[in-house]
């Protein structure tokens, strides 16, 4: 039954009602691909050093992406991330560039963020099943990947 009147609305007429822009991103090519579906396993962040572990969900492949400097980071599951698909989720792709409407658009504007004049800041998209990370940072990941 539907709520009128209590201040909700369909789901559908929701996320219609949003102005949300597509991002524009790349395949950033790191020489790993999963054979299917994979997962964030773990990020940590010490020193300004981010790592991100993906994980095969059926099988002994892993990745590790390292970055180390990063201005931020934030992990989001990826349905509270709807603007960047279908252009981020190629087959086994998991690493993505983002170079407008994406995250660091966003910051850039608000007037706190002191680092939005900096141009070489990029953005970077690890994708998972379900968790996805955005990294803010000034150089690539490096990526370093293994069957357990």
């Amino acid at each position: 039954m539907p709520l009128r009147g209590m201040g909700c609305r369909p789901v559908s007429s929701a996320l219609n009602s949003k102005n949300t822009m597509k991002v524009n991103a790349t395949i950033v090519e790191t020489g790993f691909k999963f054979s299917e579906a994979h997962e964030v396993s773990s990020v940590s962040y010490i020193g300004g050093r981010l790592c991100v572990a993906l994980k095969a969900l059926k099988g002994e492949e892993t990745v590790v992406a390292t970055s180390p400097e990063v201005a931020g980071f934030r992990v989001l599951d990826e349905g509270d991330l709807l603007e960047f698909w279908p252009v981020c989720s190629s087959p086994g792709e998991w690493l993505f560039l983002v170079m407008g409407n994406g995250w660091l658009d966003q910051e850039r504007m608000r007037s706190g963020f002191v680092r939005g004049d900096i141009k070489n800041l990029r953005e970077y998209l690890i994708t998972g099943e379900n968790d996805c990370v955005s990294v803010l940072a000034w150089d690539q990941p490096r990526i370093s990947a293994h069957a357990i």
